[in-house]
């Protein structure tokens, strides 16, 4: 990653949440020189720190009103950006967490994105989720428009490391097994957690560059198909896989039977899954029309050395790599 390009204006950030994502741009900021780094965790948690980072890099602060806080940093330790991480659903309260920000005169703001476009309105109604996020971003654009903020969006698509790993896009690492939704050759937008905190980090260093600051960036890592991943599965495996196909409309009707049914998490992980695999959506095409990630300094990863670290690291760990080494 460049370091040249460095916001001499960002010298402090505070990372709030608790979690893969946060742990991933603790790791990414801690290799940018001469930045401060705290992360704010609910009262009563232990921090979810990079295990190659050093304890002493990153301040841990506790706290049980995220408003509250803000509201009491003296003025001569307010950081110069605030990065949200904690995604729980509720986006009241991720405006509120923007209003605070404001209040405290802290200039920047990064939401709690780095997944599918937010903005896209087949998306929207496909994941209701999409929808609360898309108005906590028409906020923060209406305070940017006002002069209030600075702000950056970051859509990366699909978390692949994770959700290879778990089973969730239809890929069974133990049983080598796979379940293809459509035809197969649906492309859609990858990104493992490494790369959501170098996108992150890569932000932070380029936030005055024409085509960052203020605009919602779509950085995914890759783009890929299900039949792209089986080829790259079997030839990490050394095995054959055995693949069978379902039409993505059943991936629907399967979750909205789910979601009826109460089961409104596995209902949802179905949902989020035929986003991927329906091209009626478009959910792939602004990472091909809008890619940020030159903007950004970064170049494309492989998909073939991902799907060859996510196999390694299932078959020696049983779980993806959590992107925070």
């Amino acid at each position: 990653m460049l370091r040249d390009h460095l916001s001499p204006q960002i010298r402090s950030v505070l990372v709030i949440g608790n979690n893969h994502i946060s742990s991933s741009i603790l790791r990414a900021l801690s290799e940018l020189p001469n930045i401060k780094i705290t992360l704010l965790t609910s009262a009563g948690q232990t921090p979810f720190l990079p295990p190659s980072v050093p304890a002493n890099r990153i301040e841990h602060r506790t706290t049980g009103s995220i408003p509250r806080y803000l509201h009491d940093i003296p003025n001569q330790s307010r950081p110069d950006l605030v990065i949200s991480t904690a995604n729980g659903g509720d986006h009241d309260a991720q405006i509120r967490i923007i209003d605070a920000t404001i209040a405290a005169e802290i200039p920047r703001f990064i939401p709690a994105e780095f997944g599918q476009d937010t903005l896209n309105p087949k998306i929207q109604d496909r994941l209701p989720p999409s929808k609360g996020k898309a108005r906590v971003l028409e906020h923060l654009r209406q305070k940017a428009d006002e002069g209030r903020i600075e702000y950056v969006g970051i859509a990366t698509g699909v978390l692949i490391d994770q959700k290879l790993s778990s089973g969730d896009l239809g890929f069974d690492l133990k049983w080598q097994s796979a379940t293809i939704h459509g035809k197969g050759d649906e492309r859609f937008a990858a990104s493992t957690l490494k790369w959501v905190g170098d996108v992150v980090a890569a932000a932070v260093q380029r936030w005055d560059a024409r085509g960052v600051k203020n605009e919602y960036s779509y950085a995914a890592e890759l783009t890929t198909t299900a039949h792209e991943l089986v080829e790259c599965l079997e030839a990490a495996t050394g095995k054959p896989w055995g693949v069978g196909h379902i039409e993505t409309e059943e991936c629907v009707r399967e979750a909205e039977k789910r979601i009826q049914g109460g089961w409104p998490d596995a209902g949802m992980f179905l949902m989020e899954r035929s986003v991927l695999y329906d091209e009626s959506l478009g959910a792939a095409l602004p990472f091909r029309d809008h890619d940020a990630t030159g903007v950004l300094g970064l170049e494309h990863g492989d998909v073939k050395a991902v799907v060859s670290q996510v196999v390694h690291d299932f078959t020696h760990h049983g779980k993806g790599d959590c992107g925070c080494g």
